[in-house]
């Protein structure tokens, strides 16, 4: 089987390919800028850089068309009787593969005009079906950086470099006796898209520093414009390419070149590009003859139309038009719609978002990592604040966030009003922690805080004619710096540890009391039970001692006698009695206790 060797680039068709890539090289920074900037302009630049590039590659695919009739060199696998029936089956399914991939290729080769063509309006409708998708895109929040204009200043160097190249590889070309055509009319192509992509550049450089600067947010334009420039290459690309298919020439010259606007002869301007294409000699036509003739008086009135209607302001839904008319400023705002003022530099409008909320941080500059830990910044940098004590510091964080209320009093009250928003709002913070001590301040009700920091701040907008309105005052955080918040912490727990052992304390000494008293009730009601009992029993003897009286006084013998008798008892209770005397005998003598009986 012959093989196929790849062709190799030379000439004309390298340079091609390298400056190709080099158009892909710089499309991948535009991308990935878009998608960290947000900024539409990037993003549609990358298509029209795009779109040249890869129709060069695609014209830069390899035919060729193999030599003899396909697959009447392939060999048949001879048959060996060695060989497994499964082995023989594989070996023919393999060489079927082969033929049919060989007359595929061959198919391609013979009809390679019709397969580029159909490559080349494949690339061109999916590139022109992702660009007018991506218009849907554009927003008015995004971010700019001065590295923009510096890419594009790069862009325009590199640029001009590939097209000099470019330029010297035509000329060397041209000097040969048989000059490579095809890698001539891709060189030619591509110089095409290097002049698009220098105009482009310079119009790119300076839309941005516009923009950097502050003078006006020219993304709208930068998107017109970039439309405009992908609407005209498409145009005279696919006009190229249907000269091209009619002349034959696709696989043997593809010059698909779009030449720059005006009416020029030169190699890329648009009657040399007509000439070129046409085979008509312009020049000799009346009706150019009769075209350059009026063709001043047509700019010029392009010029005054185009001038008139840029006094036609589109004021959007959230927005309030301020109309500067000779200078001075006109009592009436324009309201969100369509308003025709005198064109430019009689009338200038300065359109503002007066329904958009913004925000102004107040202790620190906003940052995209911010912490609410003490131990954490809240931003790039974070502002101290002197305690009343004049030995303590504390970081207040606050975000305002407010909107132009009254625009003509905000563009004419003050040079700067939300600079002097922020101004009143650290006076007032200020004023807030000169009198008072860190841990008054933390303990502070902070919605309250901000409600009536919100209050006074929106009397003194209005007090100084700022045209603002302060919708909301965010109370962030109070805390003390940074580099010292470690040691107010251990503090802080300290302070806790002490008031629980406190709490402790109260908590005993409040059982300790519960107890005594306890003790103290019973021992009072004790006393008093006792008190009762002893002033019964004293009441009691008291009782019987009056009895024993009154006893005495009627029976005296007889109760003495029994007294005596009781008192003998009480005093001989439990001992032994020895009576001695005449006519005492055994019958008459008691020995025992005198408690149990009684005898004479």
């Amino acid at each position: 089987m012959k093989s196929f060797r790849p062709r190799r680039l030379t000439g004309g068709k390298q340079v091609a390919f390298c400056c190709a890539l080099g158009l892909i090289a710089c499309t991948l920074p535009l991308a990935i800028l878009y998608r960290y900037t947000r900024f539409l302009p990037l993003f549609l630049f990358h298509y029209l850089l795009l779109l040249p590039a890869a129709t060069t590659l695609l014209l830069l695919l390899p035919f060729r068309v193999p030599a003899g009739p396909p697959g009447k060199d392939a060999a048949v696998p001879e048959k060996s009787a060695d060989s497994k029936p499964g082995s023989k089956r594989l070996a023919r399914i393999g060489h079927a593969l082969v033929l049919l991939a060989r007359r595929a290729y061959a198919f391609l080769c013979r009809h390679e005009a019709a397969v580029r063509a159909v490559l080349l309006l494949g690339v061109v409708a999916y590139t022109n079906i992702r660009f007018f998708r991506s218009l849907k895109k554009i927003i008015t929040v995004y971010r700019m950086g001065y590295y923009v204009p510096i890419l594009f200043l790069f862009f325009f160097v590199l640029f001009i470099t590939l097209d000099t190249w470019c330029r010297r590889t035509v000329n060397c070309e041209a000097k040969k006796e048989k000059p490579d055509a095809y890698g001539v009319a891709l060189v030619r192509s591509i110089r095409s898209a290097f002049a698009m992509g220098k105009v482009g550049s310079v119009l790119f450089f300076a839309a941005t520093m516009v923009k950097m600067l502050g003078v006006y947010d020219s993304q709208r334009i930068l998107v017109t414009l970039i439309t405009v420039f992908f609407i005209y290459q498409t145009f005279f690309f696919l006009l190229s390419f249907v000269a091209r298919l009619i002349r034959r020439e696709l696989t043997v010259a593809p010059e698909l070149v779009v030449p720059l606007p005006g009416l020029g002869h030169g190699e890329l301007g648009v009657l040399g590009y007509l000439e070129k294409n046409t085979g008509i000699t312009m020049r000799s036509l009346w009706s150019i003859r009769y075209i350059k003739h009026i063709v001043p008086y047509s700019l010029l009135f392009g010029a005054l139309l185009l001038w008139g209607f840029s006094g036609l302001t589109v004021v959007e839904a959230h927005q309030e038009g301020a109309v500067y008319r000779f200078g001075r400023l006109e009592e009436k705002t324009l309201s969100p719609g369509i308003h025709l003022t005198l064109p430019r530099p009689f009338d200038r409008v300065d359109i503002r978002n007066t329904q958009s909320v913004s925000e102004v941080t107040v202790g620190y500059v906003s940052g995209e990592d911010a912490d609410n830990l003490w131990t954490a910044g809240h931003g790039d940098e974070e502002y101290k604040l002197l305690l009343g004590g004049g030995k303590e510091l504390v970081s207040v964080n606050l975000r305002i966030e407010y909107h132009i209320e009254d625009l003509r009093q905000y563009l004419t009250g003050n040079a700067n009003p939300e600079a002097l928003l922020s101004a009143m709002a650290y006076e007032m913070i200020t004023d807030r922690t000169i009198n008072t001590d860190l841990n008054t301040l933390l303990s502070v009700d902070r919605a309250a805080f901000a409600e009536n920091f919100r209050e006074e701040l929106s009397q003194h907008a209005v007090e100084k004619g700022t045209g603002l309105h302060v919708v909301s005052v965010v109370l962030e955080s109070i805390h003390p710096p940074v580099e010292v918040a470690e040691v107010y912490q251990k503090t802080i727990n300290a302070e806790i540890e002490c008031d629980k052992m406190i709490l402790e304390a109260e908590a005993a000494a409040g059982q300790t009391v519960a107890w005594a008293w306890t003790l103290y009730d019973t021992k009072v009601n004790t006393a008093r039970a006792d008190g009762y009992t002893a002033e019964a029993d004293a009441r009691s003897s008291v009782a019987e001692f009056m009895a024993a009286v009154a006893a005495d006084e009627a029976y005296s013998d007889a109760y003495r006698y029994y007294k005596y008798l009781d008192a003998l008892k009480k005093a001989y209770s439990g001992g032994r009695i020895i009576l001695v005397g005449e006519g005492v005998d055994e019958k008459n003598i008691y020995i025992g206790s005198l408690s149990g009986a009684e005898r004479e």
